[in-house]
């Protein structure tokens, strides 16, 4: 009988003995419930920055929302009802862990926490006794996930500038309105695409003398320019010096006029650009270069 009674104390002494977490810490924890409810609707790996989140995170707060909503519709709402959590605790210390368990219809929830830089953090979740959520594995999915989103970023960006170098290297076809020659435009090798950029640009006018022009988007003609050409075959002209470009593109020796207020030019410079095409690895002028790359891409240069 002494045995018996014992047994039973024992007992009775092992469940008291069962550590709850304070209330404190209950409140702390309780807070947190969005938290376990978003962890379990969470593709894994999901950026944590606000401007990394995609529509998968969309989904995961609707999903959390969701649940809290049925949460908050259950007649024995765990939330609402203190007596329908379950508390636990686990380890000591450093390793103090806090279990909130609760069910919800059909499903078992057990959200685990931690205690990190003094503050308590979700850690882990359960559902119907499966992990759905650990931090671990969490942390590790993001960096492998911003490893792979670093690597496509580079990847996009070296296309896209191979995409760039390829309109750079190209003499680009365009149209008047009024006439039905063509004309083609040579971006230097510096260009941002912007409409304000400098030019070259050849008219290929079947009645007129063909030019290599640079338009320099000015109003107006330019004065005191230096060129230098360098030739396929490793020739470097720099004798170009003291140019000017006239108010209609051409570059050249400047002309003076009598009774002319805009700039005038004998056309040289753009004379031997057309003649030489062919034959031209690139033209600097103005602080700007401009590699000719394929001139077959301009017909009448080639004619």
């Amino acid at each position: 009988m002494i045995r018996y009674f014992g047994a039973i104390i024992v007992l009775l002494g092992g469940c008291s003995m069962s550590e709850q977490p304070s209330e404190i810490e209950k409140s702390i924890i309780e807070k947190q419930a969005m938290k376990c409810m978003i962890a379990v609707n969470t593709q894994r790996g999901i950026p944590k920055e606000s401007g990394d989140w995609d529509f998968s995170g969309l989904e995961s707060l609707t999903g959390a929302l969701s649940s809290m909503a049925e949460l908050a519709d259950d007649a024995s709402n765990p939330l609402k009802n203190p007596t329908k959590k379950k508390w636990s605790v686990q380890g000591e210390n450093e390793n103090r862990k806090i279990s909130m368990s609760f069910k919800l219809s059909d499903k078992a929830f057990q959200c685990d926490f931690l205690k990190s830089s003094a503050e308590w953090s979700l850690f882990e979740v359960k559902r119907n006794g499966e992990v759905v959520f650990n931090l671990d594995e969490d942390l590790s999915a993001k960096a492998e996930n911003k490893r792979l989103g670093e690597e496509l970023k580079a990847e996009k960006e070296r296309l896209k500038k191979e995409e760039e170098q390829k309109q750079i290297e190209q003499w680009k076809e365009k149209s008047y309105s009024n006439v039905s020659y063509k004309y083609y435009v040579k971006r230097h090798v510096n260009s941002s695409n912007s409409i304000s950029e400098p030019t070259l640009k050849v008219n290929c006018n079947p009645d007129d003398r063909n030019l290599v022009l640079y338009d320099h988007t000015g109003f107006s003609g330019k004065k005191s320019l230096d060129a230098i050409v360098t030739y396929k075959n490793g020739t470097v002209d720099e004798s170009l010096k003291n140019i000017a470009v006239d108010d209609y593109d051409r570059l050249g020796n400047l002309v003076e006029k009598q009774y002319s207020f805009g700039v005038s030019t004998d056309q040289s410079v753009s004379l031997l650009l057309a003649d030489n095409a062919k034959e031209i690895e690139s033209l600097e002028v103005d602080g700007f270069k401009f590699n000719f790359d394929d001139i077959s891409q301009v017909p009448c240069l080639i004619n």
